[in-house]
């Protein structure tokens, strides 16, 4: 698809002239290669699409080309959108396989982009696209680990089993967001010093307007993913509590036992001279002095709280 850009995007065929206005085209990766040769860094994109690893932009002697790596917001761990671009003064070219640049065009034909009338800012404004809603899937996900915190915070017992598991998936979502928004941070910074004259004033400032707002969303995400040690850490700390509550509670059985322990050794001796054998209230009075030393025992660790 193909949009010519005024005070809007007016969809074009292919083959209609732009009128001598700048214009902005949507392909696949293999539309992109029937295009004429003459593109500057063509063949080098091309070859940059086979394996997108981050978010960048090159500067060439008369374009810019570069790539963006997006995380789905339904799978931040999963597999990302892969969109190249090409840009020079009289054109912009998103290379996208997905679809979804086709969506937010679809977008900005309903919206007046008011003033927007260059290739450079409708790559500006689709890369504010991408990034929106971003404040606001911060936030719910910063409430979703609250709940999360509360669990912990909670009666130990109740921490469901998988906690660990989750968290570590938490920090794993928040490390990919921290690497998208600075890369995008970074990426708007080199388009704002742009150096070879394809991008004028206005888009530098532009660039410069959205490298500002990444640079807060990379700093949020990454309080989420320090937010998501400290809970991990606090999970840590109550499970070691529940252990040691544990390892204290059978401490405490076997010292209020060990006693009855002895005194059973003793009688499983069988000397012939220990008078109480024979003594009519032996057994009695040894059932009674094993029950006075489990209750003194048990009114000292009460006494101490240890119990």
């Amino acid at each position: 698809m193909r949009y010519r850009i005024e005070e809007g995007l007016i969809p074009v065929s292919r083959e209609e002239e732009t009128e001598g206005k700048p214009y902005v085209e949507v392909v696949t990766r293999q539309e992109f290669e029937t295009l004429p040769s003459g593109l500057q860094g063509k063949r080098m994109l091309l070859r940059g699409m086979e394996n997108v690893r981050y978010c960048k932009a090159e500067m060439l002697k008369d374009s810019i080309i570069g790539t963006l790596l997006v995380p789905r917001k339904e799978d931040l761990i999963g597999k990302k959108l892969t969109i190249g671009y090409y840009l020079d003064g009289s054109r912009l070219i998103f290379l996208d396989d997905s679809g979804e640049v086709g969506k937010i065009f679809e977008r900005l034909e309903e919206v007046q982009l008011l003033g927007k009338n260059l290739p450079g800012l409708i790559l500006q404004e689709v890369l504010e696209l991408f990034i929106e809603d971003d404040s606001l899937f911060l936030d719910e996900y910063e409430d979703m680990m609250s709940d999360r915190e509360a669990e912990v915070t909670g009666k130990p017992d109740a921490v469901p089993e998988d906690f660990d598991a989750a968290v570590m998936k938490i920090r794993r979502e928040m490390m990919a967001l921290n690497r998208y928004y600075k890369q995008l941070e970074e990426m708007a910074e080199e388009l704002a010093n742009c150096p070879n004259g394809v991008l004028g004033g206005e888009e530098k400032r532009m660039f410069t307007f959205f490298s500002g707002r990444a640079g807060r969303l990379y700093s949020d995400a990454q309080m989420l993913w320090e937010y998501a040690l400290q809970i991990r850490d606090q999970y840590q700390s109550t499970i070691n509590q529940r252990q040691n509550s544990i390892m204290q509670f059978l401490t405490i059985v076997t010292t209020v036992f060990m006693p009855l322990t002895l005194i059973t050794g003793w009688y499983g001796m069988n000397f012939s001279k220990m008078p109480e054998l024979d003594w009519e209230y032996g057994y009695g009075v040894v059932i009674i002095l094993a029950v006075v030393l489990v209750i003194a025992e048990i009114l000292i660790f009460r006494k101490k709280k240890w119990l």
